[in-house]
């Protein structure tokens, strides 16, 4: 485990959901993003209409919330972005067969959407934040996330 992800899981462990400090209305950021062939793209490439997972494997709370963000997000367009760049993810990534986009980012460069714990998620309509969450995540709160997505801008 890198000392970035470390840092997150443990800021994750002490400190409880609160909303992602990226304002509503906010544009994509543009951040770089690597998929699993080693390609760099823009994350303004990538996310329209779109619910943005960013997750690791080694967030036990990330684990628990992906049979529930498989089940409930299947009629929208979902981005996973998993936080860390070893040999290690990318492999077991290919194994678990994601029917979801999924990417690569670098814990540090998560810097502008100061995302303090995993997972997180943020929800853009026509390339702009309607919401951010980051904490737990159940079937409830999947139910709720589309509900203020669907809801007016």
């Amino acid at each position: 485990m890198t000392p970035p992800t470390v840092a997150l899981l443990l800021l994750a462990l002490f400190q409880g959901p609160e909303p992602i400090h990226v304002k509503p209305g906010d544009p994509v950021i543009d951040l770089k993003i690597r998929t699993l062939d080693g390609r760099s793209v823009a994350l303004t490439q990538v996310l329209d209409n779109s619910f943005c997972f960013f997750l690791s494997p080694n967030c036990p709370a990330c684990m628990d919330a992906l049979p529930y963000l498989q089940q409930a997000f299947v009629d929208y367009h979902v981005v996973l972005i998993f936080i860390d760049e070893t040999p290690e993810i990318d492999r077991w990534i290919r194994r678990q067969n994601f029917s979801q986009d999924v990417y690569l980012v670098k814990a540090g460069d998560l810097e502008p959407f100061n995302i303090k714990t995993l997972p997180a998620l943020l929800a853009y309509r026509d390339q702009k934040l309607k919401f951010g969450f980051h904490g737990p995540i159940d079937a409830g709160k999947c139910r709720k996330m589309i509900t203020i997505f669907e809801g007016p801008s």
